[in-house]
């Protein structure tokens, strides 16, 4: 074994000279020749070749060793084997400093990282055993590129600290699960999308924030009159008499409420409650985090956002759940001409109706991206980096089957047939068919 003068002590003070000449003298001190080293020793590299492996005594490095890693708050001598994170700790020593740069720092194996000029590299001792934290890391290289700065024990010590004083509130708070019949909760805010709400002897609500989307609402089942400031509020929101939060105020209690989907963000638990009567253990409101989801020929019911009559858009967006649209061509609403040329008077904004799922339509004029003046306001509770295409859905195959009592759902509508009287919709701007 090969062990270099400066793997003898875990420092050696700023007294060391360029070259540092001194250590030979400190060898002296601690080294006889012929004299058994009663210390323990740690090989921190293996040359290529017929060169000997060299050792370090340092007593941290040896002890890091020992101790490995338990947690992400551990310290470790990583090598060029180790799957290095940013923010971990790692123990190494001080091998060069370049005026230049900074500080270089060696682990096992040759891995080596910097502390930049910018991060005090420059003061620190040279051969100096230090603890750091990784600041950036470029793996794309081999071995990888790796930047440090300096940190003390008691640093890791304080977040360590804070980290299990805040798992242990945690483990006080109440934890929702899908399902749960969570009881109570007060209506502490309103608008067109949703109401927030507290859990009503849930003991740690800074943990949690619970919310009944439209979509999951049902119309109280007492409508008490509202007052002529509780009417203009509700105006300000366009909440109608169809809408499910009509007769809700700020203050009720909510009963029979029901945990429908949590979604664990930042150490913040997002509750959706739903307190509509056919929540029941093996029928929840449908809640799903992307439309593929939903396959097609599903059953599904749906909040009405709002009435386009635009030649391209003509029919109704509806919500499906949070995060998710649907689009309702207007064909696919009723065989009455007289609804389809009036929409707004047949379909109130707010109200629930029930479709089915069609087939991803291959036509370029299909809709794709709700439009933003039909989007529903977003809070916390909305992953604002999701964007999902709308779903396209039908009223009347949901109510055809219905009346005829099928067995397996419809997915497309059936072929009109010689003497059928069909509805459609003009389009000046299609191309003239000729005869076939």
């Amino acid at each position: 074994f090969k062990l270099p003068f400066d793997q003898l002590l875990d420092s050696y003070g700023d007294e060391l000279s360029k070259p540092p000449v001194e250590l030979d003298e400190i060898a002296k001190q601690h080294l006889t020749v012929g004299k058994r080293i009663d210390a323990e020793g740690l090989i921190i590299s293996v040359p290529y070749g017929d060169s000997l492996p060299v050792v370090s005594l340092r007593p941290s490095l040896i002890d890091t060793i020992k101790r490995g890693s338990s947690d992400d708050y551990s310290v470790i001598c990583p090598s060029p084997r180790s799957n290095l994170f940013m923010g971990e700790y790692v123990r190494g020593f001080v091998t060069r400093i370049d005026d230049r740069f900074g500080a270089f720092v060696r682990f096992m194996d040759g891995l080596t990282g910097l502390i930049p000029k910018l991060k005090k590299g420059l003061n620190e001792n040279l051969y100096d055993t230090i603890l750091c934290k990784v600041t950036a890391l470029d793996i794309t290289s081999s071995p990888p590129k790796i930047l440090l700065k300096k940190v003390s024990e008691s640093e890791i010590a304080k977040k360590k600290k804070k980290v299990e004083a805040k798992s242990k509130k945690s483990e006080g708070a109440r934890q929702f699960q899908v399902g749960d019949v969570v009881g109570d909760v007060k209506v502490a805010d309103i608008n067109f999308a949703r109401a927030k709400v507290y859990v009503l002897g849930n003991s740690d609500s800074s943990k949690s924030r619970a919310r009944i989307h439209v979509t999951m609402a049902d119309a109280l089942s007492a409508k008490p009159k509202l007052s002529k400031k509780e009417k203009q509020t509700m105006e300000e929101h366009k909440i109608g008499k169809s809408h499910p939060f009509y007769s809700w105020k700020v203050g009720d209690v909510i009963s029979g409420v029901r945990c429908v989907a949590v979604d664990s963000r930042d150490g913040v638990n997002y509750v959706e409650l739903s307190n509509r009567a056919d929540s029941s253990p093996n029928s929840l409101p449908v809640v799903v985090s992307d439309p593929s989801h939903l396959p097609a020929s599903s059953d599904i019911s749906a909040i009405v956002t709002s009435v386009s009559s635009t030649s391209t858009y003509h029919g109704l967006w509806v919500q499906i759940c949070p995060g998710v649209s649907g689009f309702v061509p207007a064909l696919e609403l009723s065989t009455d001409p007289d609804v389809l040329n009036d929409l707004r008077s047949h379909y109130s904004i707010g109200s629930r109706i029930s479709c089915r799922v069609m087939p991803a339509s291959k036509d370029s004029a299909s809709p794709k991206k709700l439009p933003s003046r039909h989007q529903l306001q977003r809070d916390e509770h909305d992953d604002q980096a999701k964007e999902h295409d709308a779903i396209e859905l039908s009223v009347l195959l949901a109510a055809s089957d219905a009346s005829e009592g099928k067995q397996s759902p419809a997915l497309k509508p059936n072929k009109p047939r010689k003497g059928d009287i069909i509805v459609g919709c003009i389009n000046r701007k299609t191309r003239m068919h000729g005869p076939p």
